[in-house]
């Protein structure tokens, strides 16, 4: 009797199962889904059955070493291979994501006991009421529905709703460390586990194993948790931030979408599945919503540029702009001005972020810091200039307050070659809407050309539909299934709805070729 065994390594993604023969004495006990021992090359590796066969090859092969006492469902093997074959990769690389070695001595992890407590018993800095009790009171009976919240902070609220009322574990997935730790603060007192990439591999042998075993009440974690087996009691799966392309990895093994990896377990363990964002892509278009507590900032102000007045000699430091920043500097509250790196160009973006606090610096007399990815000074200073990363990096939404958030060049956001450029203006628009609803002030937005960003901020919904509607017209993902392949050194090249020949061809691709499945994205 033989098997047909993934060996859990990093493989080239055009090898599948290798073929070795199961010991008389270990026949009865080798099924799909068993963990055994296998000689790989001058060693012995871990490996996952994918079929036992009696089908005698015509070559010699070796004979399985030694079975392990676990093992894993043939269904939740099934989830592995569909997600090899949807981003063109092998199975044993994605297995060994998902099972790493173990410790040689055995440990634990520490867990903190989950006390008896509600919604309301946040720890930290308060809520609004108001969100408070949006998410004690929402219904979260649907299987699968789309949240439109302003940040990750109210996404956890959900989170915590979801354990207190049903006490099954929750596989939350963010896209940033930094949204790891948002998340985590606002869960303390739950029996968390905090998972990302930079784990040692004991540490994430850990992690997976309190997991699979319902030890822990909340998986907070990038990409990395969504490949570990989920315990079978999971109650629930949360997308935060679902529109950042950082939910997914093509440019190195293990290659998947996090999101894509997160939803199927849930619907294996008939789990319920919540996505959240400022505000949805098309993939999740035809989902259920619900009402959100997010709504516009008390005070939009569009200011449109080709027609202000400067008193500046820089062109995005308007009149309206300097006014409201120095009455909000009179009430002793901060400033946060969005630059758009975009409008940087090829030089980095610490420069036109410089000259632009050099120019308001003649201005104002308030002090100005600034951060980009080259250079962060003075990020507590009253007037804060800061590109997107501030967000990505920095911004906690339990913590920082502003008496003005101003985003600089608003219209830069929709410019760009993607199909889903729009997409993820409006998505950032509304982070953007979230940081000046959080804090209770006023939203200024500058741009050239104001028609669309107005549509973009005060008419997200027909402005999504009409998106979506224009993305199925012309074919384009999620309506058709497209991969981008990118060979070393060479200009990318797309393949839309590829027939059965065309993934094997894809298959047989180099791993030094990227290819990325746009289809989810």
């Amino acid at each position: 009797m033989f098997a047909d065994v993934y060996p859990l390594k990093r493989l080239p993604r055009g090898m599948g199962a290798f073929t070795y023969r199961i010991p008389q004495e270990l026949e009865q006990d080798v099924a799909r889904g068993s963990f055994v021992e296998i000689p790989w090359r001058s060693r012995m590796v871990r490996g996952v059955v994918a079929c036992t066969h009696e089908h005698t090859p015509p070559y010699a092969v070796k004979p399985v070493r030694h079975l392990y006492d676990r093992s894993i469902d043939t269904q939740d093997l099934g989830v592995y291979e569909e997600m090899a074959q949807e981003t063109i990769q092998s199975v044993s690389t994605l297995l060994y994501a998902s099972f790493p070695s173990p410790r040689r001595r055995k440990t634990h992890e520490r867990m903190i006991d989950r006390p008896e407590e509600s919604p309301q018993d946040i720890p930290g800095p308060s809520f609004r009421k108001m969100e408070i009790d949006w998410a004690t009171r929402l219904d979260l009976s649907t299987p699968e529905l789309f949240v439109q919240v302003p940040d990750v902070q109210t996404t956890a609220l959900l989170v915590r709703r979801l354990v207190h009322d049903h006490g099954k574990p929750v596989l939350f997935l963010v896209p940033h460390k930094h949204d790891l730790d948002v998340a985590a603060q606002v869960l303390a007192n739950l029996r968390v586990a905090v998972c990302d990439s930079a784990l040692t591999i004991p540490k994430r042998f850990d992690r997976a194993e309190a997991w699979r075993s319902g030890n822990i009440d909340v998986l907070i974690s990038t990409r990395l948790g969504s490949t570990f087996e989920p315990p079978k009691t999971l109650g629930a799966v949360v997308i935060g931030r679902s529109g950042m392309d950082e939910h997914a990895q093509y440019d190195r093994n293990p290659r998947y979408d996090a999101r894509r990896f997160a939803l199927s377990w849930a619907r294996v363990r008939q789990a319920t599945r919540i996505i959240t964002d400022t505000a949805p892509r098309c993939v999740d278009a035809d989902l259920p919503s619900v009402p959100s507590p997010f709504s516009p900032p008390k005070s939009v102000t569009i200011i449109h540029l080709k027609d202000s007045v400067r008193g500046s000699d820089h062109p995005l430091l308007s009149d309206a702009l300097i006014d409201a920043i120095r009455e909000t500097g009179r009430n002793q509250e901060r400033v946060l001005l969005l630059h758009n790196r975009k409008m940087s160009g090829e030089r980095p973006a610490s420069e036109g972020v410089e000259a632009l606090r050099l120019a308001l610096s003649k201005q104002i007399e308030q002090d100005i810091g600034i951060i980009t990815a080259e250079v962060q000074d003075r990020i507590h200073a009253p007037v804060l200039i800061a590109t997107q990363l501030y967000y990505e990096r920095v911004y906690h939404p339990l913590r920082d307050s502003f008496g003005l958030v101003a985003l600089l060049t608003a219209d830069q956001l929709s410019y760009g070659l993607s199909e889903r450029t729009s997409e993820q203006a409006l998505r950032t628009l509304h982070e953007y809407a979230g940081i000046a609803w959080r804090s209770s002030c006023p939203l200024l937005i500058q741009a050239w050309e104001h028609a669309l960003l107005q549509r973009m901020l005060l008419h997200p919904q027909t402005f999504f539909r009409e998106l979506c509607q224009s993305r199925k017209d012309y074919n384009q993902p999620p309506y058709s299934t497209r991969y981008e392949v990118t060979p070393k050194d060479k200009s990318a090249w797309f393949i839309t709805n590829p027939t059965p020949t065309q993934r094997e061809e894809l298959k047989n691709l180099p791993d030094s070729v990227i290819i990325k499945n746009l289809t989810w994205l």
